[in-house]
């Protein structure tokens, strides 16, 4: 896998922790598919997630989609998926402080 650039960074604050989500731009290397990994990290606690871009399932759904289109379904899914990470990373947290408590 092959990082192609650097998306974005941003910074979440939730449940008292601050997030670090990362979202970067890859290519895999064997067959030139497309993908945006999106990872999180609080502390030492860390998630990714891959979203595949184009014809994986050789079916390209944006093939037909405008510029403008493709730019806003794609910065939809990195939206989305930014914010699945960082409530999971929150969950585990909240978890982790309630299984302390466990007696």
């Amino acid at each position: 896998m092959a990082i192609l650039r650097m998306i974005g960074r941003k910074q979440i604050s939730l449940a008292g922790l601050e997030i670090t989500l990362d979202a970067t731009l890859e290519r895999d290397d064997a067959n030139g598919q497309l993908y945006v990994r999106v990872e999180g990290s609080a502390g030492a606690d860390a998630i990714s997630e891959r979203i595949s871009i184009g014809a994986e399932d050789g079916k390209d759904a944006l093939a037909t989609m405008s510029a403008a289109e493709r730019t806003a379904t794609l910065q939809a899914a990195v939206d989305n998926a930014r914010q699945a990470i960082a409530n999971k990373i929150a969950n585990r947290a909240l978890n982790q402080a309630a299984a302390a408590q466990v007696r």
